[in-house]
């Protein structure tokens, strides 16, 4: 199942699968700090503007609805 996030970047709106998110954290430093790291399974990593709290939630109600 697929879910939005706004990337950090482009601001461009972005679907991502949740089954391939291994990890959601937030950058301690460097450029996007405060900003919430998704790192996929296939080795990719999104900054995006949602918070860790927002993107931990969809990712759980999505896996949920499997």
């Amino acid at each position: 199942m697929l879910f939005y996030v706004t990337d950090a970047v482009s601001k461009q709106r972005i679907a991502l699968n949740a089954s391939y998110i291994q990890v959601v954290f937030v950058a301690q430093e460097g450029d996007m700090k405060d900003k919430t790291i998704i790192s996929m399974s296939n080795g990719g990593t999104i900054v995006c503007e949602e918070s860790q709290i927002e993107v931990v939630g969809i990712i759980e109600g999505q896996l949920a609805q499997k």
